[in-house]
């Protein structure tokens, strides 16, 4: 009977993680914006130009600073002393920290791919 009230405590506060995989793909397709050009067949008065068209992605730029490190600095005039003692600045959202590897992580394979082209 302990066992049974204990495993029944224990399952109820254990908080169950959600990984929605599908969540997480539809939003980075979502942040990307495709650009097509069509082919085409131009002239003018210097040249005529055929253009075979084009595709192109774009993929959402993220800039992370994690960490910010600001060292202390002295300097002496005329007149004047000016002391700062410096500052460290770091990232306590998680949410972000995450969000940003698994974009990374999303986007390993297809920068991958292209730099073996």
């Amino acid at each position: 009977m302990k066992k049974l009230i204990i495993t029944l405590c224990l399952a109820s506060i254990i908080n169950v993680a959600n990984a929605d995989v599908n969540a997480a793909v539809e939003t980075f397709f979502r942040g990307i914006t495709p650009d097509v050009n069509v082919p085409d067949i131009t002239r003018d008065q210097s040249a005529g130009v055929i253009s075979g068209g084009g595709f192109s992605t774009r993929s959402q730029v993220v800039n992370l600073n994690v960490a910010q490190l600001n060292p202390p600095s002295f300097s002496a005039s005329c007149g004047n002393i000016n002391f700062y003692s410096g500052s460290m600045s770091f990232m306590t959202n998680t949410d972000q920290i995450m969000g940003f590897l698994q974009n990374v992580i999303m986007t390993a394979g297809v920068t991958a791919g292209m730099t073996a082209l």
